[in-house]
């Protein structure tokens, strides 16, 4: 894609700056030269340099071989692309031998290609860094010269893709139509944390080695680099125009529900831990359910047991103080009054407060021993003893009915007991 006459964009490329070229650059076609040390504090070497400098720019054909480090990368260290590596480097590198030399990635004409790269290989500079050292032949004039007075000292390479370009944010084929929609460099928030989106390249072929300014895209929009980059990885139509600053996570409601601080695709192991970590607390949380229905349970059957006792203790003084009076039943046996149903119904539903309401007033029928108070029959008659006739007297039946006692044993005690009338 080009920007004007002079600048190309370019999408895959590292943009790494070189310090300076290594060793000795060899040089072929000059008599008496066979190589030149790149040493700045050397007045010797820097002599012969104008001296070859001027020889080629009077025409003479000369040749430099150059060793350099074109590419480096560790952990963590991001380049200015924002693009990464990754698969089996050793055997990746080597893919750049007998690749073009070129000037500022432009692949689209003859003359910005200045030589050839003719070994490359994988080199380790420390234990988490490794580079590319790559023996470049140079052949073209300007390009000569540019090696020997120190203007060509910036390398970047650039490669073609052969397998899946990963998100390293979100672990994601940004090649596949579901993908992130990352751009690299995007700052994303994934799992409550800021990162850096970067492309990573997990297989892939080299291209060409370039000889470059830094930035060799000065002034181009961001833009036009991500559309240049879309162009080179045919992207699939999306919306690909907004930085991410803040990525939202797919599936925002069921990660909340499973307790996640996001879920992304590729994240079913994730997602099924969670469903079976509630599944879980679920199953604890029945067992201590059903634990607490069979307390609630043993409590209302003990409540109800210590109701029932005050109940009947209340029923019973109500028997006792005279409120209520037994009957008999068919076959003279003691039968409960009739108002005993009633006043458990009134404890049933309004607790032992109304029932001991409702007995508070109720007056007594009968007292023993004493005069009747509220049954109508008046006082009882006074006869004297020898003409006692206790069949006839109604007040006497209803006592010898509620102590549950036949009427001539009543007449029995009272004769001999009592002294009724002055008696005797």
């Amino acid at each position: 894609m080009r920007d004007g006459e002079n600048k190309i964009i370019t999408a895959l490329r590292s943009d790494f700056v070189v310090g300076g070229i290594l060793g000795d650059i060899g040089i072929d076609g000059i008599k008496g030269l066979t190589s030149l040390r790149s040493e700045p504090g050397d007045l010797d070497a820097k002599a012969k340099r104008y001296e070859l400098i001027d020889q080629i720019r009077g025409g003479k054909h000369a040749q430099l071989t150059i060793t350099a480090r074109t590419f480096k990368q560790q952990p963590g260290v991001s380049n200015a692309n924002f693009l990464r590596l990754g698969g089996d480097l050793d055997p990746q590198a080597r893919t750049f031998a007998s690749q073009p030399f070129l000037m500022d990635h432009n692949t689209y004409n003859h003359t910005y290609r200045k030589g050839t790269i003719l070994r490359s290989q994988l080199v380790d500079e420390t234990k988490t860094r490794v580079a590319f050292e790559q023996t470049i032949e140079v052949v073209k004039p300007e390009a000569a010269i540019s090696v020997l007075d120190g203007t060509l000292d910036r390398f970047s390479i650039g490669w073609r893709p052969l397998g899946p370009v990963l998100c390293t944010a979100h672990g994601c084929d940004v090649l596949s139509r579901d993908s992130c929609e990352c751009w690299p460099g995007d700052k994303v928030m994934v799992d409550g944390k800021s990162k850096i989106a970067e492309y990573e390249f997990s297989a892939w072929e080299g291209k060409e080695t370039s000889g470059v300014s830094i930035p060799a895209v000065k002034g181009t929009s961001i833009n036009d680099v991500r559309a240049a980059l879309a162009a080179e990885l045919q992207l699939p139509p999306r919306t690909r125009t907004r930085p991410k600053e803040n990525q939202t996570m797919k599936f925002a409601r069921l990660a909340a529900a499973l307790g996640l601080a996001a879920l992304e695709d590729g994240d079913e192991d994730r997602a099924l831990a969670a469903v079976e970590s509630l599944r879980q607390r679920a199953v604890a949380a029945d067992g201590v359910r059903a634990e607490l229905v069979q307390a609630q349970t043993a409590l209302r059957a003990a409540t109800g047991a210590v109701l029932d006792q005050r109940v009947n203790a209340l029923i019973e003084r109500a028997y006792d103080d005279g409120r209520l009076r037994r009957g008999r039943d068919e076959n003279g046996n003691p039968a409960p009054s009739l108002r005993e149903t009633r006043l458990r119904r009134i404890a049933r539903d309004g607790g032992i407060a109304e029932l001991e309401a409702e007995l508070a007033e109720m007056e007594p029928t009968i007292r023993l021993g004493g005069r009747a108070a509220s049954l109508g029959v008046g006082e009882p008659a006074r006869v004297p003893v020898g003409s006692f006739a206790p069949q006839d007297n109604p007040y006497l039946n209803d006592v010898a009915e509620q102590l549950g006692i036949k009427v001539e044993d009543m007449e029995r005690y009272a004769s001999g007991h009592l002294a009724l009338d002055g008696g005797r």
